[in-house]
């Protein structure tokens, strides 16, 4: 039987990272504000008469308690997140002018070749 070859593991890249653990954070408030809001309209908003249902500004509790309650929270922690939280990686030097630059300077040089020629 073949043994595995060590193969060394490559260094990820900072950008790689921080984009990853945001992307983890933004996801697992998602989940959390999915699972809140099945569980308040699973408990409160299924099976109930509407005698029973309360009003909150012309919205019914559930709807308020399970969605509206929760967008603000999200609003402010996305404000919170954004502002505090993320940060700005350095993406390094642009080069935007040199490789075009240089691919003139072949092309310019190639023409002067062939009509030497």
């Amino acid at each position: 039987m073949k043994q595995a070859e060590h193969i060394p593991r490559r260094k990820l890249d900072p950008l790689f990272v921080h984009a990853r653990r945001e992307a983890i954070v933004i996801l697992v408030v998602w989940v959390i504000c999915l699972a809140w809001t099945t569980a308040v309209y699973w408990t409160w908003g299924l099976g109930r008469s509407p005698e029973e249902v309360e009003m909150y500004w012309g919205i019914p509790d559930w709807v308020f308690v399970g969605v509206v309650a929760p967008w603000v929270v999200v609003d402010i922690f996305s404000i919170w997140y954004c502002l505090v939280f993320m940060c700005d990686d350095e993406l390094g030097h642009a080069n935007e002018g040199l490789d075009l630059d240089e691919e003139v300077a072949q092309m310019h040089h190639a023409d002067q070749d062939r009509v030497d020629d």
